[in-house]
């Protein structure tokens, strides 16, 4: 659920970043290239980060980290007060979107028996490219009534409500877990 949730509401962000650049603070074609850079930047330094940490293991909890962490950043590139801040925070989210990516393929990759694991792949492959531009025509279409700013901070606030809703249920699915394990 987690990675379908920031493939709806919060990658499609990266689909809108013309509309940023141009729309909201009027830098056009040169301010979507620094935002595509920042968002490539932080992406690269994301794939870097991970493939140094000693242990390659990601978990559940980096994963879902990453993505309030998204949240945060997504809401703060809503509310940018200019266009260098909205440069920064892109390359934030963009780091913090592709750890929690990669981290959900290595779960996947590190969890699913080796019999199906082409299939769930396939299904996160679809997920991957899908997800985003079902957002992204949703976020667009509410912005043609609304600054491009609320459908972004509605998505960011939702990965961020997400997050609060697993940790406030984590205490509770660990209970059950243990009860069914006795």
């Amino acid at each position: 659920w987690s990675f379908l949730l920031l493939s709806v509401f919060g990658r499609p962000i990266f689909e809108l970043l013309p509309g940023l650049a141009d729309g909201i603070f009027r830098e056009g074609a040169n301010g979507f290239s620094w935002l595509a850079g920042a968002v490539g930047a932080g992406t690269i330094a994301a794939c870097l980060w991970i493939a140094h940490r000693p242990d390659s293991r990601c978990t559940y909890a980096a994963i879902i980290g990453h993505i309030f962490l998204f949240g945060l950043a997504a809401l703060a590139l809503s509310v940018a007060p200019n266009f260098w801040t909205a440069v920064g925070f892109a390359t934030i989210a963009a780091f913090t979107a592709t750890a929690s990516t990669i981290g959900t393929v290595a779960v996947i990759q590190l969890s699913v028996p080796d019999d199906i694991r082409g299939r769930v792949l396939g299904i996160y492959g679809a997920l991957y490219r899908a997800a985003p531009a079902v957002g992204a025509i949703a976020m667009g279409w509410i912005s043609d009534y609304t600054s491009l700013r609320w459908p972004i901070a509605i998505g960011a606030i939702i990965c961020i409500v997400w997050w609060l809703v697993i940790h406030i249920a984590k205490p509770h699915l660990t209970e059950a877990r243990e009860a069914d394990a006795d």
